[in-house]
C-alpha cells in the first residue's frame, strides 16, 4: 500500500473549511433563537387575515402577524414570522405578501417560534380580467421604483430628456410623457417588450438609473399589459379622498 501524504497546503485548509461550517451552523442556531427569544412567552398570536379570497391574477394579500401579551398590549410579529404556501395557486413572500401565480386553492402556513398557524386562501379567477389602471396601478408603481422621484425622473428637469410629474402628483401630464411625448417612443402597443417604458428600468439598453424591476416583478406584468390593453387613459377616474388606518 502507498500512501502520499497530502500538500500542506490542503493539510491546513481542512480544518478551517471545518470550522468555517460549524461557524455558519452556529450563526444560523443563533439566529433562530435570537428571532425566538424576541417573541415574549404566552403571547397569543393572531393572523390577519384569517381567509383569503382573491379574483385577480394582480390581487395580492398583506398577511399581519400580531401579538397579544399578557397584559392584553399588542406588538407587531410580522417581520419576524416565516411563511410558506402549499399550493401553486399563490405564494407569499418573506415579509408576507400574498401574491397570485393561479387559479386553486390551499393553505398559506405562517410560523412563528415552534407555533404554526394555515390560512386557508382560494383563487377564483374572473372570467375577464379588469383593464390595467394607469391612474392606479401605473403611476403609483412608477413612483414606487423610484421612476419619479426628485433624483430621477420626477426632478424639474427632468432625467435623460425624459421627465414625469414629482411623484405621481400629475398623471395627466405623466400620459402625455409617456404616451405622446418623444414621438410616441416610450410606449408600444403593438410589442410591449420594445418599448423604452420596459427597455431601460429592465436594464435590456442602457439606462441611467439602472435597472429598477425584474421580469418577472408585477411592475413589468402591468406594464406590459396595459400597453397590450392600448394604453388605457384614466386619469379621470374616482380618487381616493381620505384613509383611515
Amino acid at each position: 500500500m502507498i500512501w502520499k501524504q497530502r500538500p500542506i497546503g490542503v493539510r491546513l485548509l481542512s480544518p478551517i473549511i471545518v470550522l468555517a461550517s460549524l461557524a455558519c451552523v452556529l450563526a444560523l442556531d443563533t439566529y433562530a433563537a435570537d428571532r425566538n427569544a424576541r417573541i415574549p412567552r404566552r403571547t397569543q398570536i393572531v393572523v390577519t387575515p384569517d381567509s383569503i379570497d382573491l379574483h385577480s391574477v394582480r390581487d395580492t394579500r398583506q398577511l399581519l402577524v400580531t401579538g397579544i401579551l399578557t397584559d392584553g398590549s399588542e406588538i407587531d410579529l410580522t417581520h419576524l414570522a416565516e411563511y410558506s404556501s402549499n399550493t401553486s395557486a399563490c405564494d407569499v413572500t418573506e415579509t408576507g405578501l400574498v401574491q397570485v401565480r393561479g387559479q386553486g386553492s390551499g393553505a398559506l402556513m405562517v410560523r412563528i417560534g415552534h407555533r404554526r398557524m394555515a390560512i386557508d386562501v382560494n383563487v377564483e379567477l374572473a372570467e375577464v380580467e379588469q383593464p390595467v389602471s394607469f391612474k392606479h396601478e401605473i403611476v403609483p408603481l412608477l413612483s414606487l421604483n423610484g421612476c419619479s422621484d426628485i433624483r430621477c425622473h420626477g426632478a424639474p428637469s427632468g432625467k435623460g430628456g425624459f421627465r414625469l410629474s414629482l411623484w405621481g402628483s400629475d398623471e395627466s401630464f405623466d400620459y402625455e410623457q409617456l404616451v405622446r411625448d418623444a414621438f410616441g417612443r416610450r410606449t408600444n402597443a403593438v410589442d410591449p417588450d420594445n418599448s423604452l417604458v420596459l427597455q431601460k428600468p429592465l436594464a435590456r439598453v442602457s439606462h441611467i438609473g439602472g435597472q429598477r424591476f425584474s421580469e418577472e416583478s408585477l411592475t413589468a406584468t402591468l406594464l406590459r399589459t396595459w400597453q397590450e390593453q392600448g394604453l388605457v387613459n384614466d386619469v379621470d377616474a374616482t380618487s381616493v379622498k381620505s384613509l383611515s388606518v
